[in-house]
């Protein structure tokens, strides 16, 4: 079972950090990360003064499986992209495999439509480890498309707006969720 625990100014920097890291969407994500507010998704029985130590892991198993049934109950009809950025698109298994990929260029992304299908959502939460590099996005298109720009493109377009970040922390024990208050 997973807990969530106000962390906000401290996450939010942690969060700008690996953005940083990122690829392309990560990047244009940065300047759109105002009125967001953070929370750490950790395994049940995590302290709050622990749930600060984002680079330290021990806390218990991952809670990626929660964090897929949080994402499709809280952001129905959103797109969730999650960046590879060990991916090539000409790599072995990209595409055809088990979850959707998203090509743009040199860059990879493991995408799936937050429609209530918990399986997607968790095996594209899966497409990497949560302990490097990871960055996910949560993105509402106003007129329930993405259009087939890249995903970096999208947050330029006015009928999609960022609603959640999600990054790795805690060795892949645990993320980062800032989203836009409900």
């Amino acid at each position: 079972m997973m807990t969530s625990i106000a962390v906000s100014n401290q996450a939010l920097e942690y969060l700008k950090d690996s953005l940083a890291d990122g690829l392309s969407l990560s990047r244009s994500a940065t300047s759109r990360l105002t009125g967001l507010t953070a929370v750490a998704l950790v395994p049940e029985g995590v302290s709050a003064e622990r749930a600060t130590d984002f680079k330290r892991g021990g806390l218990g198993r991952s809670v990626i499986a929660d964090l897929a049934q949080l994402l499709v109950e809280r952001f129905a009809g959103a797109t969730l992209l999650l960046e590879l950025p060990l991916w090539r698109g000409n790599d072995p298994g990209v595409v055809g495999g088990e979850f959707t990929v998203l090509i743009c260029g040199e860059e990879v992304y493991a995408v799936c439509d937050l429609d209530g299908s918990l399986d997607s959502a968790e095996l594209t939460l899966r497409a990497a480890d949560p302990s490097f590099m990871y960055n996910a996005f949560v993105i509402r298109h106003r007129n329930g498309e993405s259009g087939t720009q890249c995903p970096a493109e999208w947050l330029e377009v006015e009928d999609s707006k960022l609603v959640a970040v999600i990054v790795g922390a805690y060795d892949g024990e645990g993320f980062i969720l800032a989203s836009m208050p409900d």
